[in-house]
């Protein structure tokens, strides 16, 4: 008998340790496959651990007969859907990026802080926290797509310079708008 088989007739069992034999053996496996495919190990990882939830939850064993060839085409499919929200949410953040209008800016007050701002108004008002000059770095590449030799010229500064300073400027954005 193959050492999938008999993986299939342990979890078959219904015993946890079972399980917990299936999930340390093919864990590592299936977040390295993940993450080639995502180039994000947290999220691969996240995908993985919902993966094995849910195949124990829902018993999803009993009806397989080729455990890898169920789990890695699962693994698979779960990342591709991750991959294509990812690029959803993506070019949903560039096209509200390109909208902005030039003089918008949120002043919060005691009654905006009752409820939650949208998303774009959250993003908008991280943006506008921005140091100056790495905001006018911001906005030549997002808004005006500028590139980054584009930008050093014109504000007279080195590639680098740009580069990280954009480096920059999208950490402080991610780490104070939920949703980036």
């Amino acid at each position: 008998m193959t050492r999938q088989k008999n993986m299939l007739e342990e979890l078959n069992s219904g015993r946890e340790e079972a399980f917990k034999l299936f999930f340390y053996t093919y864990y590592p496996r299936l977040v390295t496959f993940s993450s080639l495919i995502l180039s994000d190990t947290q999220l691969a990882e996240d995908l993985v651990q919902e993966f094995f939830i849910d195949f124990w939850e829902k018993k999803t064993y009993k009806r397989i007969t080729s455990l890898d060839a169920y789990i890695y085409y699962s693994i698979k499919n779960s990342s591709l859907n991750a991959l294509r929200a990812k690029k959803h949410k993506a070019k949903r953040i560039s096209k509200m990026l390109a909208e902005k209008p030039d003089d918008f800016t949120i002043h919060a007050t005691e009654k905006e802080e009752e409820f939650q701002l949208p998303d774009i108004a959250i993003l908008y008002n991280a943006i506008d926290r921005l140091p100056p000059a790495r905001k006018k770095i911001f906005e030549l590449c997002y808004f005006k797509h500028y590139k980054y030799q584009q930008v050093a010229t014109a504000m007279n500064l080195s590639i680098n310079t740009v580069k990280v300073q954009m480096g920059r400027a999208l950490k402080f954005l991610r780490e104070n708008s939920f949703f980036l």
